[in-house]
This record gives structure tokens, C-alpha cells and sequence, in this order.
């Protein structure tokens, strides 16, 4: 936590990261995901940093990857929350949920209000309003998909509200 805290402070000095300071921070980032115990709260931090990194004005394309695999670890290695957990920062929400094969009916995860500067709201397996920006539904027949040995299996979704970080470059050769 000692090291996210450090990072955050860093970022609130920084409105621009330039190569090597965003390969510095974002590997900093992923070695704490790696060596950590990633508890709700610790969780929460690496999100708030993430979206701090993503509403920054850096150069984001060439760490597309390592950003989305840090996020990805993050729901992967959380531990201590009650069956479900939903981490929200303006620029990225991410929630996870805990599913025990043969009991899984459906599960949804809808976004609301991606406007720049403030949380999204997220609602899962609830249907939201009208201002959803995004909205998944997975069908009860995916409980086949699970694998079958019984041991309870972990969904993960992640919204993005910054586009910036999935642009593609388009290079042309004459």
C-alpha cells in the first residue's frame, strides 16, 4: 500500500508522464498486483491510480497491454470480499464476481454515466435506466462452460471510460 500511496502522490504532481516515468510507475504498479495481498482496499488504491494514469494527459498507446494486464491481475488476485465486489474510479470500474458451476443463472454488469470526472455507476444483475452506456448479460447456458470439478469460478468485468487507451494506429507505406 506504502508504494500505490507514493505512486498516487507522484500523479497528483504530474498531469504528464513521459516513456520512461510511465514505464517506471505502470511495472511498480505490476510488481504490487504480483508480491501483494490484493485486499479490497488495496484494490481500490490500484484502480484510483489506474484511472489517475488514465485521465492523465501521457501517452497511453505503448502501455495499452501492460495497463490492461494490471487491471485484469488486480481482479485476479483479490481476495477478502463477500462473493461479489465492485471497484469504481472515474476512469475505469471494474467488478468481480464469484460463481459456483451448476448454480449460476445469468449474471449482468451495466455502466452508467462515463462523464469525465465522476464515478461510474455500476449495477450487476440489475437492470439499469435509460442512461446505461454499457450493459452485458451472460445466459444461464454458460454454466456449461464452467469447468465442472465444483470449485467456484471467478467473472470479471472491467469498463473503461477513457477510449483513448484502445485507439488504433494506422500507418500507411508509399
Amino acid at each position: 500500500m506504502d508504494v500505490v500511496e507514493m505512486i498516487m502522490g507522484l500523479l497528483r504532481n504530474h498531469s504528464t508522464l513521459n516513456y520512461q516515468e510511465l514505464l517506471t510507475v505502470l511495472n511498480k504498479l505490476e510488481d504490487v498486483v504480483i508480491l501483494s495481498r490484493v485486499t479490497l482496499i488495496l484494490g481500490q488504491a490500484l484502480i484510483n491510480t489506474i484511472s489517475d494514469i488514465l485521465e492523465s494527459d501521457s501517452n497511453l498507446i505503448p502501455f495499452t497491454n501492460t495497463i490492461l494486464n494490471i487491471t485484469d491481475a488486480v481482479g485476479d488476485m483479490m481476495v477478502g470480499y463477500p462473493g461479489s465486489c465492485t471497484l469504481v474510479a472515474p476512469a475505469i470500474a471494474m467488478s468481480v464476481v464469484d460463481v459456483v458451476p451448476g448454480q449460476f443463472n445469468s449474471l449482468t454488469f451495466g455502466v452508467s454515466s462515463d462523464r469525465e470526472g465522476t464515478k461510474p455507476e455500476i449495477f450487476i444483475n440489475r437492470y439499469p435506466f435509460n442512461g446505461t452506456v454499457a450493459f452485458i448479460s451472460l445466459p444461464s447456458a454458460l454454466q456449461h462452460s464452467f469447468p465442472q470439478n465444483g470449485s467456484t469460478q471467478r467473472v470479471k468485468f472491467q469498463f473503461f471510460g477513457i477510449s483513448m487507451l484502445f485507439k488504433v494506429l494506422l500507418c500507411v507505406h508509399l
